[in-house]
């Protein structure tokens, strides 16, 4: 019986172009599609990133208070805070409008209104406090006695001085001919006036 030859393989026949243009085209659609869907995937991941690192928009802001001297109550929209100055109010809903009221005693108060920006930053608020001047209504019994203040004599009672420094004056003295000097303790009220009615006595 004849063997079988064991000579080379025989070469397949050359394909055809027809051929490999299907083959090519057959393998091109998945690749293209899958590329499609890898570009819309990293796109729709940029997308959802930027979504997730963008902060929220701001609901509220705060209001930092100085003064000076510091130590001035503080007024918020009618209501006293029961702080003084320097102090932080925080939790102001933004776009919303407020009336900041900065006093001190014996000093003149500060008025101001602030808006609550919509970025919700801080506003700051320097209240420059000038000191207020006072006036003394003073009478005495008897009449006549000289008036002192801060060793400046200022006439004689009975009268009302103006003008008066109310930080440095606590006190005036009057003296009388018939009674000798007598020092008279001042207390001012929430306006800036003293009264003092004084009687001499031996």
């Amino acid at each position: 019986m004849a063997s079988e030859s064991s000579g080379p393989p025989r070469l397949e026949k050359i394909r055809s172009p027809h051929w490999l243009g299907s083959r090519l085209r057959r393998w091109s659609t998945p690749i293209v599609f899958g590329m499609v869907l890898a570009l819309s995937a990293l796109a729709g991941f940029a997308f959802l990133t930027r979504a997730t690192i963008t902060p929220p928009a701001p609901v509220v802001g705060s209001v930092h208070l100085e003064s000076v001297p510091t130590g001035a109550d503080v007024s918020f929209d009618g209501t006293e805070l029961g702080q003084r100055t320097p102090l932080t109010i925080d939790g102001a809903p933004v776009g919303t409008r407020h009336k900041i009221v900065i006093s001190m005693h014996h000093y003149q108060s500060y008025t101001e209104e602030i808006a609550i920006p919509r970025t919700g930053s801080s506003v700051q608020v320097m209240a420059h406090l000038t000191s207020q001047t006072g006036k003394i209504a003073i009478d005495s019994t008897p009449a006549g006695a000289q008036i002192w203040i801060n060793g400046q004599p200022r006439g004689t009672t009975p009268t009302t001085l103006v003008g008066i420094d109310i930080d440095s004056t606590s006190a005036i003295d009057l003296l009388h001919k018939d009674f000798g000097r007598r020092t008279v303790a001042l207390k001012w009220d929430a306006a800036g006036t003293a009264h003092v009615d004084y009687r001499f006595e031996q």
